[in-house]
C-alpha cells in the first residue's frame, strides 16, 4: 500500500515522519514539501532515507502566488504519478482495481495546493483514499463560529478567483469559510481528539481515528537531533510563551503596535515569579526580536522547531499565549493560559477561547492582577 503525504512545516514533517516508522512504511511513503515557513532540513534523507520531494518556494519569491501554487502541484503530481506506477503494474498483476492500494495524507482540506491535489487524486484514483491527519487545532474550530456569509460582490469575486485558477490547472476549496475536515472527498479523519468528530461524521461514512502518540521522548530527541540538527539540551521550564505575528494581534499604524506589543511585553516579562523560568517560543511568521528579554529568569527558542517536541524535554511547561490554538491539543497537565483581553486595540475578539472542540480548558485572564497571579503560582 503507498502513501503520498504533503507536509509544509516542522509539525506536519514530524507527524509524517512518525506515523512512516510506525505503520506506512519508509518504502510505501513519497513525503511532498513546502518550504515556505521552515526550510526542507536535507539530512531527513541521509537519517530517515525518506523519499522526499522539497518544492522550495524561496527559489520562486518573485512569481506571482497564483503561478507559484501551479507550479508546486504539477510538480508534486508527476512524482506522485511516477511513484504510483510500481502499484498500476502490481494491480493488474492481481487484477485488482486501479488505486486501491493508494493513499493520499494531507493535513489540510481546504487550502489552495490541498485541494488541487484531492481534486486530481480523486478522479485518476477513484478507488484510493484520502486521509486527513490533525496538523493543529483548525480540525476541531466550530462550524457556528465561522462567521462567513458572502454579499453579492463577494461571490462575483469568488467566481472571478475560481475561473483564474481552474486556468492554472488548480481547484480552489468546495467549502470556504469552513474548518478543516469538510472536503467532501475525505475518507478517513486522524485526530487526538475523536470525540467531538465521531459526532461532526456520525453516518456521512468518514471514519475517524485516534492519532497514535507522535512526540514521545525518543521520537522527539531523533526528529529534532538527527533531522533539524539542533542540540538538545533538557531544561525545565515552568511556562512557554506561544508567540504569534503582532500584526494580527492589534490593530493601528505600525507604531501604536509596536508601541503597545512593546509596553506589554515589558509588563509580562517584569512580572515572573521570583524562582520562575520561561521560555519564547516565536511563531515561524513572527518576526519580532525577543532576544533583548532573554535573562536568567527568559529564555528563547528557535522560531522555526515546533512546540510539540521540544516541551518533553522543558517538562511540559505551562503555555502562556494571546490565542494561540497549539494550546487546544497540549500534552502539558496544566491548563492553556489566554492573554488576549489584556492588549489594547486587540482584533481578536471575545470568543476565541470557545470556537473549538476540545477537552482542555482554557483560562482566559480578564485582568493584569490574574496573570501577575498565575506567573508567581507556586
Amino acid at each position: 500500500m503507498k502513501y503520498i503525504i504533503y507536509a509544509f512545516n516542522y509539525l506536519t514533517l514530524s507527524k509524517t515522519l512518525r506515523y512512516i516508522d510506525d505503520r506506512w512504511l519508509r518504502e510505501n511513503s513519497l513525503i511532498l514539501y513546502t518550504n515556505s515557513v521552515s526550510p526542507f532540513p536535507h539530512r531527513i534523507k541521509e537519517k530517515f532515507n525518506s523519499k522526499v520531494i522539497d518544492f522550495n518556494d524561496i527559489e520562486y519569491a518573485d512569481v506571482p502566488i497564483v503561478r507559484k501554487n501551479s507550479l508546486a502541484v504539477n510538480c508534486f503530481w508527476e512524482v506522485l504519478i511516477e511513484f504510483s506506477k510500481e502499484d498500476e503494474e502490481v494491480n493488474l498483476k492481481r487484477k485488482k482495481e486501479r488505486g486501491k492500494r493508494r493513499n493520499l495524507v494531507i493535513y489540510r482540506d481546504n487550502q489552495i495546493i490541498e485541494c488541487s491535489l484531492i481534486d486530481r487524486f480523486h478522479k485518476k484514483y477513484q478507488n484510493g483514499k484520502i486521509i486527513l491527519m490533525e496538523e493543529g487545532s483548525g480540525l476541531y474550530l466550530l462550524d457556528y463560529y465561522i462567521d462567513y456569509t458572502p454579499n453579492a460582490i463577494d461571490v462575483i469575486r469568488r467566481q472571478l478567483t475560481k475561473l483564474k485558477y481552474k486556468l492554472y490547472g488548480l481547484t480552489p476549496s468546495s467549502s470556504p469559510g469552513k474548518p478543516f475536515g469538510y472536503n467532501p472527498y475525505i475518507n478517513r479523519v486522524v485526530g487526538s481528539k475523536v470525540n467531538g468528530l465521531k459526532e461532526r461524521y456520525k453516518g456521512t461514512g468518514v471514519i475517524v481515528e485516534q492519532q497514535i502518540d507522535i512526540f514521545t521522548p525518543e521520537f522527539s530527541r531523533t526528529f529534532v537531533e538527527n533531522v533539524i540538527d539542533h542540540e538538545i539540551v533538557p531544561v525545565e521550564y515552568d511556562y512557554v510563551f506561544l508567540t504569534q505575528p503582532v500584526i494580527e494581534l492589534i490593530g493601528g499604524t505600525e507604531k501604536e503596535i509596536i508601541d503597545i506589543y512593546e509596553s506589554f511585553l515589558l509588563w509580562f516579562f517584569g512580572h515572573i515569579g521570583k524562582g520562575k523560568r520561561l521560555i519564547i517560543k516565536p511563531h515561524p511568521r513572527d518576526d519580532y526580536d525577543y532576544s533583548k528579554y532573554t535573562n536568567e529568569k527568559v529564555a528563547l527558542c528557535d522560531k522555526e522547531m515546533n512546540n510539540e517536541c521540544l516541551s518533553v524535554f522543558w517538562k511540559y511547561p505551562r503555555e502562556v499565549t494571546f490565542c494561540s490554538s497549539a494550546c487546544i491539543n497540549s500534552k502539558s497537565n496544566q491548563t492553556g493560559v489566554y492573554m488576549y483581553k489584556l492588549l489594547k486595540n486587540n482584533l481578536v475578539g471575545d470568543t476565541v477561547d470557545k470556537q473549538y472542540v476540545n477537552d482542555n480548558c482554557i483560562f482566559v485572564c480578564e485582568s493584569e492582577d490574574q496573570l501577575e497571579k498565575i506567573l508567581n503560582e507556586a
